[in-house]
């Protein structure tokens, strides 16, 4: 068996001598990382971020924290928007009847002689009160109503809650005067004796300047409301928007 050079375990020796040494020096690097928390290689501090980079900085946290972003609920459900245009819907129609019949029908019926004038005042008052123009009046009142009670103005009133309230009494004003004033003169026609020339002068004097003025009062209430109606509904709706947390011009300062 040859004997071992004596060069060999000197060679040995060294190569553990090394080794001990590098774990020394690893233990005693990691010791110093979990005492201060720095990392193994030397760190620099931060510098101080102002200007556009400070805003990019600030954005970007924010945008990521869902606490940052309030949404404010109550104001553009999905019932309010629907009764808000059903109401813009049936005060125009509403409205345009009225306007149309002021300026077409009226000037044309005070042309008429007497008996003319009477026989088309009924027939007008016998084809107008049908299933579409109810739904139509109906809806002229209800919907702005409606529109105005989901709202609930109690909680916090804003321009379109007073815009829909200041609608739906111009809407039922116009109602009030068709139902309450109109319409009886229109039976009050109906039912009158008209066989002679100064019956039919008769029943026409009693109803015609009455009603045309009440009809401008309708008129004007109608008009009115859709106006407003149409106003609410370009609104911008402040209560359903996400208004986000404005972000701090302050520079990030290193600890």
């Amino acid at each position: 068996m040859m004997a071992v050079p004596p060069v060999f375990p000197r060679s040995w020796d060294l190569i553990l001598e090394g080794g001990e040494a590098f774990r020394t020096v690893s233990g005693s690097r990691k010791n110093r990382d979990s005492v201060t928390g720095a990392p193994g290689r030397r760190s620099r501090p931060r510098r101080a971020v102002t200007g556009r980079a400070a805003g990019l900085e600030q954005v970007s946290s924010t945008s990521t924290d869902p606490s940052s972003t309030t949404i404010h609920e109550g104001g553009g459900t999905v019932p309010f928007r629907v009764f808000l245009h059903l109401a813009a819907l049936s005060a125009g129609l509403f409205a345009g009847f009225c306007f149309c019949y002021a300026v077409v029908v009226t000037p044309a019926l005070e042309r008429l002689d007497d008996e003319a004038y009477v026989t088309t005042m009924r027939r007008l008052n016998e084809a107008v009160p049908g299933v579409l123009f109810f739904l139509v009046i109906v809806g002229s009142v209800v919907w702005p109503l409606a529109a105005f009670l989901v709202r609930t103005p109690w909680r916090g009133a804003d321009t379109r809650v007073w815009l829909i309230g200041a609608a739906a009494l111009l809407s039922l004003t116009a109602f009030v005067v068709s139902l309450a004033v109109e319409v009886p003169m229109n039976t009050q026609l109906a039912d009158a004796v008209t066989t002679t020339a100064d019956q039919f002068h008769q029943a026409r004097a009693a109803i015609e300047h009455s009603w045309n003025n009440w009809h401008v009062v309708r008129t004007v209430c109608a008009v009115l409301s859709t106006v407003l109606l149409v106003g609410a509904c370009l609104t911008p709706d402040r209560a359903g928007s996400a208004q986000p947390a404005a972000p701090s011009t302050a520079p990030v300062r290193s600890k």
